[in-house]
């Protein structure tokens, strides 16, 4: 996958302006290719599992350390990093296509902003093109970015949301998201059978209220 850092950054600005960005300190992000930096939090990650009396039963706590930094900085908080925002190259709309294109069970997960247990589930992403059209695989690209970070469900709908109006340069876009989210059971809450599903409808898929109940009917 393409990546392209300086799109990236106009994104992060659209949703700091819209209050829509993810409250961390993006600061701290740009030291994460720093290997001192890296060095320090594995050794702060090895004080933790010392202090809650694990590291005496691993076998080798910084390995533990290193095995869990590299997952959360390489996968599960990726889309904190902006030199990761994936490329997001249209064309011209030359055969004029009108009717709306929905990618349907976009399968992704995420991490519990309050917890930092998994979120998992699918999504539905629908665009009516205008003048410009994009590569399928775009919207998925789009969706898995913003699921890599600590989140929230309704924050990272409506960040797919605006990005893709944006991005597409229509108002006419449409994203549900159906998951389940493991912190369901701590606290003394257990039910696995439970899925929550959010939604934003743009454009065409807001007036058109048939169309709407098709997409929502489809989750």
């Amino acid at each position: 996958m393409k990546n392209d850092y300086q799109l990236g950054l106009k994104i992060h600005q659209l949703l700091k302006e819209q209050n829509l960005e993810n409250p961390v300190n993006f600061n701290q992000i740009e030291q994460w290719d720093n290997p001192e930096y890296l060095c320090m939090i594995k050794e702060k990650y090895c004080e933790l599992l010392t202090l809650i009396g694990l590291a005496d039963t691993l076998l080798d706590g910084s390995k533990t350390a290193h095995r869990i930094l590299t997952m959360l900085l390489q996968e599960r908080f990726s889309g904190l990093d902006y030199h990761n925002f994936p490329s997001f190259n249209t064309t011209a709309n030359t055969f004029n296509y009108q009717e709306p294109l929905i990618a349907e069970n976009i399968i992704f997960q995420s991490t519990c902003e309050h917890h930092l247990v998994a979120i998992k589930g699918s999504a539905i992403i629908a665009y009516q093109p205008q003048n410009h059209i994009v590569g399928l695989k775009k919207l998925n690209q789009i969706l898995h970015f913003f699921a890599a970070r600590p989140q929230l469900q309704e924050r990272l709908t409506r960040q797919v949301f605006v990005v893709l109006q944006h991005l597409l340069q229509s108002e006419n876009i449409a994203i549900v998201i159906k998951a389940q989210h493991d912190c369901m059971n701590n606290l003394n809450v257990t039910n696995d059978a439970t899925w929550h599903v959010s939604s934003q409808f743009g454009g065409i898929f807001n007036s058109d209220k048939n169309l709407k109940q098709h997409i929502l009917q489809r989750i």
